[in-house]
């Protein structure tokens, strides 16, 4: 089962090695497979997460912008500013979060610190998937 978090970027996300190794001792991670766009995380019980840059023109990251502005949309609340942050997006960084037998909160609690370091090293919004937009730690908009 998988479960996935967008860091959508303002401003222009360097690539998935040179992000990897500013992270390198952040967090008891090993990554794996890492090319200019991609690679997975891993503890000692295996893959945890797999992370994919998409930017302007990809194809994946205009269909994910577009549907995720369908959903601020629709929603009820602080969706401006959040619409504001989509429209002006340069990347976004997708974590796919693997769970196994220990549930989901281990993994979420291991790539916490390399989530935290994106929203503080670049302007943007993460988004969850079941739970909404947030700047930092708060929730701005819920989306279930």
């Amino acid at each position: 089962m998988s479960y996935y978090l967008r860091f959508i970027s303002e401003d222009t996300l360097p690539s998935v090695p040179e992000l990897v190794e500013r992270w390198r001792g952040l967090e008891a991670l090993q990554f794996a497979e890492i090319d200019a766009g991609a690679a997975t995380i891993e503890d000692e019980g295996g893959v945890i997460a797999s992370i994919e840059i998409n930017r302007p023109g990809d194809g994946m990251f205009d269909d994910e912008l577009a549907e995720l502005c369908e959903d601020v949309e629709a929603a009820e609340g602080a969706g401006d500013a959040i619409l504001q942050t989509l429209k002006a997006a340069k990347a976004t960084l997708v974590f796919e979060v693997l769970f196994g037998d220990n549930g989901f909160e281990a993994p979420l609690l291991q790539l916490d610190p390399l989530v935290a370091s994106l929203q503080t090293w670049y302007k943007g919004l993460l988004q969850a998937d079941g739970e909404g937009f947030f700047r930092g730690k708060d929730l701005i908009l819920a989306i279930e």
